[in-house]
Parts: C-alpha cells; structure tokens; sequence
C-alpha cells in the first residue's frame, strides 16, 4: 500500500492501482493517452478508488488485460508521436534510456550551452546522436570506459 494525503489525513492507496501518469509511464505512452482512452470508454476509472479515496485510478489487472488486447493501438500511437523525426536525432528521454544519463543532468547541459540541440515541430529538445556521444564520450566514442552522469556535463571553465 502506499500513501496518500487527502484533507488533512492520511490514507491508504492499495498497489493495485494505477493513475493515468504511472501507467503511461508503465507501458510507455502518454497520459494524456490514458485519459483519451477512458473518453473513448476502452478504459474506465476504478469507482472504489473514486468513492474511498477521490481519485481517479484504474485497476493494474484491468489495464493489462487493456494492454493485451490493444497493444498495437499503443504502439501506433507510440510511433506517431516519433514520426517526422529528423534522422540521427534523439530525444532527451529517448538519450537518456539509450545511454543511461540523468536527463536532467541533459537538460542542464543543452541549457548550458555546452551540447548542441534542435526543436522539433513538438517543441522537443533533440540531440544529434553522434556529436553528442562523442562529447560525452559515450556509445561507440567511450573506449571502454564508463562516464559518470555529471562527467563530460560541464562547459570547461578554461575555455568559457
């Protein structure tokens, strides 16, 4: 069980729930997917978890089942949203998965100045793969070596 705050008391949420953020980020899509999905009556919110607790929740078990029989609406919708992507250019989320690096510690650097970057028609932050490996030393330039996340993240003070 986990906690959940709600006018001043404590309560308790069973694990067997999900809110539309926790799922999207489950199975990979966005909540704004999730709620579509339960517009569109495929999905439905738990109503023990609306009347106990005041939430909205879907049963993990219900969602799966969900999953299961419409993982190809998933998936497209998971492809759309990447399509039109200019080619050697990933996303923060998506570098940050492929390479294992904090994206906040990318953020902070494409915010710096210190990695080059692009904004798609989405208002995404896209790195170019290989130039942003080779600065960081990751991928196919890390000779065997690891990075630590904030290694290879700051602009060197000698040169600005």
């Amino acid at each position: 069980m986990t906690f959940k705050k709600q006018k001043g008391k404590m309560m308790f949420m069973p694990k067997n729930y999900l809110s539309a953020t926790e799922a999207a980020k489950k199975y990979g899509c966005s909540s704004s997917a999730i709620r579509s999905f339960v517009r569109q009556g495929v999905l439905h919110w738990d109503e023990l978890a609306l009347t106990e607790f005041g939430v909205r929740r879907i049963t993990k078990k219900d969602f799966d089942n969900f999953v299961g029989s419409r993982s190809d609406l998933i998936e497209s919708r998971r492809a759309n949203a990447y399509a039109g992507m200019p080619e050697g250019y990933l996303t923060i989320n998506q570098f940050s998965q492929k390479y294992h690096i904090s994206p906040a510690k990318l953020m902070q650097a494409v915010n710096g100045n210190v990695l080059e970057h692009r904004v798609s028609d989405r208002g995404w932050k896209l790195l170019p793969e290989g130039e942003t490996c080779q600065k960081l030393k990751v991928g196919e330039y890390a000779n065997g070596t690891e990075i630590n996340q904030g290694d290879n993240l700051q602009k060197d003070k000698t040169t600005g």
